[in-house]
């Protein structure tokens, strides 16, 4: 097996996705480094930095790079001699990840050496289409089993995106509106999110932003956007993002839609568009389409600095909690605080939101109030306490939140 083979499996197993092209003919044909030297340096890298920080624990890493290998955890024999070693120092994590590679069996266990080879073919797949779309990169490695069959799946999925059903032209999409539901693709918590999208014949796109609470008769226009759009070979482009057309039934329009983000990197998503405009999703339609409700309730008590020192504060007035599954904001719940520092509020979620509803799961947990005591939206101009905790211990805990008065 080859060095391009054997990189390959190392993006696997350390970053859960097919190597990028760019980066595999780097490593393999420009680096000069031995594959325990490119091992060594892929945890130099921030990609690699991001997912195993220097805090993480032993007993998490090695659960991981089975995971991102093997799609299961390690045997309780496996789990803890790898942990010890790792502990002890006698090997560290990308001898660690070498070892593991190597010693991949079809066992009763797992079919450990074909879901590699399968995982290995599928990245190989990848980088011979030139691809460097990192989160599609991730999104074929998920489909990817001990079944062979899945790599066909995932290698369909490749070429679909770069071979849409078939190439938009300037006419197709001339004078077009499309609606997009719930923009974040997390969670509907508290409202619904719409984008209305009016390609105009000038080139231009206005963008109009309407929301709902989850269960209202009716959506409410808030904002407006606009930017140019157009079309290159076969693809609709706009300022922030290029659409591949996956799909196209009278009712809807999929497309691949991707990007660049400054802080994010590349990203990649399914986005399903609506040629009509969808009615405000009831909480009974959330629940027949397999959303949860998830109680949002807890209690605060405050501490204060005043001249130096730590005193107990009573709850200020209006202040406010806000609670989201990632770092943006805008799918977030808010809610007032009572005045015995109780709150409570009832969130909407999707089959990816509850995985965050377990006891270790973080969540994004903000109380938010102005110098003065007085509760605020803007951070630009509020003080705020911040603290990533897990909906079970909102719901069971006091919090303790320091504040400045």
């Amino acid at each position: 097996m080859g060095m391009r083979e054997d990189v390959a499996k190392l993006y696997v197993a350390t970053f859960n996705r097919a190597p990028d092209t760019a980066g595999l003919d780097y490593w393999v044909n420009s680096s000069g480094l031995s594959l325990e030297g490119i091992a060594a340096s892929f945890f130099e890298q921030p990609e690699t930095q991001a997912l195993y920080s220097d805090g993480s624990d032993h007993l998490n890493f090695v659960n991981s790079v089975y995971a991102n290998l093997f799609n299961r955890t390690p045997d309780t024999g496996g789990l803890d001699y790898w942990v010890n070693e790792l502990a002890t120092g006698s090997i560290n994590r990308q001898k660690f990840i070498l070892a593991v590679i190597n010693g991949a069996q079809d066992t009763a266990a797992g079919l450990d050496a074909t879901t590699l080879t399968n995982k290995m073919n599928t990245g190989l797949a990848y980088t011979d289409l030139n691809l460097n779309d990192i989160q599609l990169a991730k999104t074929t490695m998920e489909l990817i089993t001990g079944d062979t069959a899945t790599v066909q799946l995932a290698t369909d999925l490749m070429n679909t995106v770069v071979m849409p059903i078939g190439n938009l032209t300037q006419d197709m999409v001339s004078g077009t509106t499309l609606y997009k539901l719930n923009t974040d693709g997390a969670s509907f918590f508290e409202q619904a999110i719409l984008d209305k999208l009016m390609l105009q014949s000038s080139g231009d796109l206005n963008l109009e932003e309407y929301t709902a609470t989850v269960g209202s008769s009716m959506w409410q226009h808030t904002e407006d956007f606009s930017s140019p759009w157009s079309i290159e070979n076969g693809k609709l482009l706009t300022n922030e993002s290029t659409l591949t057309l996956i799909s196209d039934t009278p009712e809807t329009m999929t497309f691949y839609e991707s990007g660049f983000d400054d802080t994010e990197g590349s990203w990649g998503e399914y986005v399903t568009f609506y040629k009509a405009m969808p009615a405000v999703p009831t909480a009974a339609m959330l629940l027949a389409d397999g959303y949860q409700v998830l109680p949002l309730e807890g209690r605060l008590s405050f501490v204060a600095s005043v001249n130096g020192q730590t005193v107990q504060q009573a709850v200020p007035a209006d202040a406010k909690v806000r609670i989201s599954i990632n770092s943006d904001y805008d799918n977030a719940v808010n809610m007032g605080v009572n005045a015995d520092g109780s709150f409570a509020a009832t969130a909407y979620a999707d089959a990816m939101t509850a995985t965050y509803s377990s006891s270790t799961s973080p969540v994004q947990f903000g109380v938010y109030h102005d110098l003065n005591n007085n509760s605020r939206w803007d951070e630009e101009e509020s003080s705020y306490s911040y603290q990533e905790i897990s909906l079970t211990e909102i719901a069971q805990n006091i919090h303790t939140v320091n504040i400045l008065i």
